[in-house]
């Protein structure tokens, strides 16, 4: 499973090319289905509501994928992440820790142009410009 963060969702909102053609060989490559967490699917919604046209196809943008659950499992590798990134003084913000728990409780790739996720230890991450 390859799983998209916020910041690909909205380029592909977008309709950037360059994002497109690379999550175009993404799949190719790993013959994997995209998925988002519920943190993604919060913030992208969340950041549609003031205009109404837009919100509508960002709802179908969506429903494309799937969204994979954030669980006990997940909050358990939530909180042992938090407490170590915490801990180095090196936070990752909330939203983000959700998709990173994700990706990490169901073995994922995370996609994103984030660079912080590089400080969560064992995740699998393809790093987009």
């Amino acid at each position: 499973m390859i799983l998209l963060d916020a910041d690909v969702i909205i380029e592909l909102e977008r309709q950037n090319e360059k994002i497109i053609a690379e999550l175009e060989r993404l799949q190719a490559e790993h013959a994997e289905m995209f998925a988002i967490s519920p943190a993604v699917y919060a913030e992208v919604y969340y950041g549609n509501l003031a205009v109404p046209e837009k919100a509508a196809k960002v709802n179908i943008l969506l429903e494309k994928f799937k969204t994979l659950p954030f669980n006990e499992d997940s909050a358990k590798i939530f909180a042992k992440i938090k407490f170590l990134l915490d801990k180095k003084g090196t936070p990752i913000p909330i939203s983000d820790l959700i998709t990173a728990s994700v990706a990490l409780e169901h073995d994922s790739i995370l996609v994103s142009k984030d660079e912080h996720f590089k400080r969560v230890p064992n995740l699998k991450l393809i790093s987009l410009k």
